[in-house]
Order: C-alpha cells, then structure tokens, then sequence
C-alpha cells in the first residue's frame, strides 16, 4: 500500500503549499506589489488566488479518491483472505478520477506561479515607468 501512500503525501504537499502561497501573498502584498491598487496587478492577483484555491479543490478530490481506491484494494485483500475472489492488484489508476484531479492540482499549482511572477513583474513594470508631470 505504499503507493497511495506516496500518491497521498503528493496531493497533501501540493496543498500544504497552495495554502501557504495564499496566506503568504495576501498578507505580504502591500509589502512585496508597490502598485497593489493597479487594475493589471490586481487582476493577477486575483486570477493567481483563483488558481490557488482551485488546486486546493482539485487536491481535494484527489485525495477523496485515493481513498475510495485504498478502500477498493482493502476490500479485495479482504475477500481474497476470506477465499471468495482471488486477490486483485488495485491500481492508483483503477479510478479515473485520481490521476486528472492530481494532474489538474499539478497545472493549477503551476499556474499559480506564473501568475503569482507575472503580478510581481508587472508591478515592477510599472514601478520604473516613467511619470510625467
């Protein structure tokens, strides 16, 4: 049972991060964005929380079924013990579910950064613009 084991911590890591990035940047945003208030830099920060709490969301049912697969692979240890089946191999694949909502975690996570860079460098844009008086 190692392997949901590992496929477990992976989702747990990624929302254990996600979580971190979210608390993180809006707490620190006023420190690290000097133009906060700017629609473009706003609008990455939005789209770069949304990307968060999705990942924790998708983190979330993969976790859910992960789960439905240990209890799968229990229950055919089970019966398996029990001499009604013979003992099936359970999959981390065998439900569908598992590998799209860890590979949706994945890209969200992914493009959380990418937004989370590019609101950092299009305040940093902004901020060496010059103004004109």
């Amino acid at each position: 049972m190692k392997r949901f084991d590992v496929a477990l911590e992976i989702s747990k890591q990624l929302i254990t991060l996600c979580s971190a990035m979210l608390v993180g940047v809006s707490a620190l945003a006023n420190s690290i964005l000097n133009n906060e208030a700017d629609g473009r830099v706003f609008t990455a920060l939005v789209v770069l929380y949304i990307f968060l709490c999705c990942s924790i969301i998708a983190g979330l049912f993969h976790l859910g079924a992960i789960t439905n697969l240990v209890e799968v692979a229990e229950r055919t240890t089970v019966d398996a013990s029990k001499g009604e089946e013979k003992d099936e191999f359970v999959s981390l694949f065998d439900n569908k579910w598992a590998p799209i909502s860890l590979i949706c975690q994945q890209g969200l996570f992914l493009f959380a950064i990418i937004s989370l860079i590019a609101a950092l460098l299009i305040d940093r844009c902004i901020t060496d613009l010059p103004t004109s008086t």
